[in-house]
């Protein structure tokens, strides 16, 4: 993945589960709404409607009524796509960057996947 793929990740991305709501809202280019989301990741609804107004909070997404729908950037957008294009074969890798911890102290592993 390129540089800016995992930048993405560092400064925007708190979970693998908030990773993968904002794929799917991606995914879905029209709208996701919070039952979509607690149906497809078998979470409560209030936990999906959290882990979608967070993502509202980080500016990738727009919340209208019941309906969220992707607001970021052409580069995020970019980004997110890539990420989600890696997540099948290196979703470990992923994940793994998600969780080391704030920004500062994390880096984008040297393991072929930064496009180098």
């Amino acid at each position: 993945m390129s540089s800016a793929a995992w930048d993405f990740l560092h400064d925007h991305i708190r979970s693998a589960t908030q990773l993968e709501v904002l794929l799917l809202a991606v995914a879905n280019a029209h709208e996701t709404t919070a039952i979509q989301v607690a149906a497809r990741f078998k979470i409560d609804l209030v936990y999906a409607r959290v882990l979608l107004d967070d993502l509202v909070t980080e500016g990738l997404l727009v919340h209208e009524g019941d309906r969220y729908r992707f607001a970021g950037t052409g580069d995020q957008r970019g980004c997110v796509e890539e990420i989600g294009a890696s997540y099948g074969s290196f979703g470990v890798r992923i994940r793994s960057a998600i969780h080391l911890g704030p920004r500062g102290e994390r880096s984008a592993p040297d393991d072929g996947l930064n496009g180098t």
